[in-house]
């Protein structure tokens, strides 16, 4: 897994360019735009809706079927188990304990992208789009890993360990990367051997870099 996260081109094993995050203010398509990647020729775009509203929608019903399919375990727990407690005095701890564990999650992903750049999106709030390509190992690994670690495993600790309140907290982290979970399986489905994937405005094509002939 070393290869899958380190570019060997760009470190020399030794390290890595650090991230930058650049806060572009209120997006404009006229005198704020998106800063893109050139659009590859060959490029295919992931299966997903080009427009924001039906990506909205989209990812609105995906996180309505996570939260459904977590939710049902930790109810079980309540029911047949003895659970902690669930005093609501608790609820506000584990409402700050949600945000800590998703706030991981997204540093830990965004700590393999080049540049970020932040914008304020009227009506929606604020969005990040980034110009760094990935191998397809790559970007399912960042996309996947964080959430693993800072959502299913404490998930599974709070099933385990009959701690409700944490399967909440756990549950707020997944259910907000669904984004994620949707970009793994396009990539895993969609994206063939030796190909890189690389963001355009707000969507995700991938394409297969042509090889060098001299080699």
């Amino acid at each position: 897994w070393y290869d899958v996260f380190i570019d060997k081109s760009e470190t020399g094993y030794m390290g890595r360019q650090l991230m930058k995050i650049k806060y572009m203010g209120k997006l404009d398509p006229e005198t704020n735009p998106l800063p893109t990647n050139k659009l590859k020729e060959g490029a295919i775009r992931f299966n997903e809706p080009t427009d924001r509203k039906k990506q909205n929608i989209q990812t609105s019903i995906v996180t309505f079927i996570i939260i459904c399919i977590m939710f049902v375990p930790e109810y079980l727990n309540v029911l047949f188990r003895d659970v902690d407690s669930m005093d609501l005095s608790n609820l506000f701890s584990y409402f700050i304990l949600a945000n800590i564990l998703l706030v991981l999650s997204k540093l830990c992903q965004f700590y393999f992208y080049k540049e970020i750049y932040m914008f304020k999106i009227p009506r929606v709030g604020f969005a990040g789009v980034y110009t760094t390509e990935f191998t397809k190992k790559k970007y399912i690994a960042i996309n996947l890993i964080p959430d693993i670690l800072f959502g299913l495993v404490p998930y599974y600790i709070s099933l385990t360990k009959c701690k409700f309140f944490l399967g909440m907290a756990a549950m707020f982290v997944v259910a907000n990367s669904a984004v994620d979970f949707m970009n793994v399986y396009h990539a895993f489905v969609e994206m063939p051997p030796g190909s890189k994937t690389f963001l355009y405005q707000f969507n995700n094509y991938w394409y297969l870099p042509k090889k060098d002939n001299n080699n």
